[in-house]
């Protein structure tokens, strides 16, 4: 039974190969996106619950979403400013309520709320390493955590601001289709809020297409020589397979940051063997981690009208919303920023943004711009994977689906007998694979390693029981490695396009379709 279940699946697969081909050959390559034309893998991948499910049949599928229908609804507020909508899906209401008073020109006094301690935190614990909840407790009630001051006026005091011009309605799943148009083009101009949580917008994608988009957009530095048409660009960084800079840009970047002696010293030399590869490798993720920290949700805000906030504070999130223009140049590639509250600043309270940066170039340049506050796991993987790759080691990127990126390195780099070796830029940490399993207890389910022309399943690695892994993922092995297969084979012969027909080089994050956002706050805003 299962044998025809197999061959089954690989003949559609290649059915739908086959189409996908003969479309490719039709476009050119510009840019990528979620939203583009695709060969369904026959399961979908559910953010809202984090699993995979199969896709049902038409009838059994109308029935299906007729039935969620009538039980699903999604929170859209929206209000005027400046003769503009501006809108809030499942945002809090009092928070967005908050921001649209910003907008309208209204300074809200101080309020000096006790912070949650799970929002704040300091020095160079990992949310999810061993004990820090208790660490991070000890260390907010020590240092960080404020009392309400009696003389400051209540926090949902909103005294001066009519609140009824803010509309709040509930939305059925079934009219979403008809909203998204509205929706994407809000987000576009900046006037949308994408409240934190899983999909907010009930998204399921079809799994190929999310590990092609993955893999798609993994990073890439390519040598300043190498052989014409065999990558898009030489002496690059890629990013989504665009030129995001050049390998002379990020030169001058990681000096500025590490100092021109450190890269020297720690540039692969042919002649090391893996003992010496190891400790140069594990110097290069110390001095990452020590010279960049993590970031705890605190008051990280650097806009004109913030400078007074108390940086130590917490912040509260609103949502995701489209980077400023000024965060989001091609060298950036910055995904969204993070909309946040800060209740101490100085006399007010104010809105900041919190920009997710997938650019290198950025990465580096937060020493200045956000003294040093560099970001989470995703940032430090892509700044790791830079300065290991330009140094010249070999290095890909690792993604788990239950919410961590790290990267592996090849050791020896450069050789055929090489192994890829785990390495976590955000721990600073080499060669300790079971760490999170067994050091973290996270129950894994899907770990991938991406480059942007393969995609190779990797969570035995990871795991001490791998069977658990097959349950929680609900796919079984020979149904991955069809997935896989047909996967790996779209990213070396099918030429990207969306789904009007025509190529977009996606330049910023307002240009995003919101799969995409959705897609990356799933593995980024957790």
């Amino acid at each position: 039974m299962w044998l025809r279940e197999v061959l089954l699946l690989l003949l559609l697969s290649c059915g739908a190969l086959r189409h996908a081909e003969a479309r490719s050959l039709r476009s050119g390559y510009h840019g990528v996106s979620i939203g583009e034309a695709s060969s369904s893998t026959g399961f979908e991948f559910d953010l809202s619950n984090l699993r995979l499910k199969a896709q049902a049949s038409a009838s059994s599928s109308s029935a299906s979403n007729s039935k969620a229908a009538s039980k699903g609804f999604f929170q859209f507020a929206n209000a005027s400013v400046g003769g503009l909508e501006v809108a809030c899906i499942n945002c809090d209401t009092g928070l967005f309520v908050r921001w649209v008073r910003q907008r309208q020109g209204f300074k809200e006094a101080a309020c000096k709320e006790e912070a949650d301690a799970d929002a704040v935190g300091g020095g160079s614990k990992h949310p999810n390493a061993p004990g820090y909840n208790k660490w991070a407790n000890k260390k907010a009630a020590a240092v960080l955590l404020e009392k309400v001051d009696k003389n400051s006026p209540a926090c949902d005091d909103f005294s001066g601001f009519n609140a009824s011009d803010v509309q709040v309605s509930a939305i059925r799943d079934w009219d979403l289709d008809g909203l998204r148009p509205r929706l994407q083009m809000l987000w576009a101009e900046r006037r949308l809020v994408i409240g934190y949580g899983s999909n907010p917008l009930r998204q399921s994608m079809d799994f190929g297409d999310i590990l092609m988009n993955l893999a798609r957009n993994a990073p890439m530095v390519t040598p300043k020589e190498c052989e014409k048409g065999m990558v898009p660009h030489c002496g690059a960084v890629l990013s989504g397979l665009r030129k995001t800079a050049t390998t002379d840009d990020l030169e001058k970047a990681l000096e500025t940051s590490f100092g021109a002696a450190f890269m020297n010293e720690h540039r692969l030399q042919k002649h090391w063997n893996a003992t010496e590869q190891r400790r140069h490798i594990q110097a290069i993720l110390v001095a990452l981690k020590g010279k960049y920290s993590f970031y705890y949700q605190k008051c990280l805000a650097h806009e004109k009208d913030t400078a007074t906030c108390n940086k130590q504070a917490a912040s509260t999130m609103l949502g995701q919303i489209a980077c400023q223009p000024q965060d989001d140049e091609l060298q950036d590639d910055c995904v969204y920023a993070e909309l946040r509250l800060c209740r101490d600043c100085e006399k007010t309270s104010s809105f900041f943004e919190y920009s997710r940066f997938h650019g290198p170039l950025a990465l580096f340049d937060t020493m200045q711009s956000r003294m040093s506050v560099m970001g989470q796991c995703e940032e430090f993987s892509r700044a790791g994977h830079a300065l290991l790759a330009f140094l010249g080691y070999e290095v890909r990127y690792i993604l788990d689906f239950t919410d961590h990126v790290w990267v592996e390195v090849r050791i020896p780099s450069g050789t055929s007998n090489g192994t890829w070796v785990h390495a976590d830029p955000s721990e600073g940490v080499l060669d300790n694979p079971l760490m999170y399993e067994q050091g973290w207890g996270k129950q894994l389910s899907m770990i991938f390693a991406f480059t942007p022309s393969s995609v190779e399943h990797v969570t035995a690695t990871y795991t001490k029981n791998y069977a658990a892994t097959v349950v929680r993922r609900g796919l079984p092995d020979f149904r991955l490695t069809a997935v896989l297969e047909q996967v790996n084979h779209r990213l070396q012969y099918e030429l990207p396009i969306n789904n009007w027909g025509y190529t977009v080089q996606q330049q910023s994050s307002k240009e995003r379709t919101l799969r995409e956002v959705a897609l990356w706050s799933h593995f980024e805003a957790r």
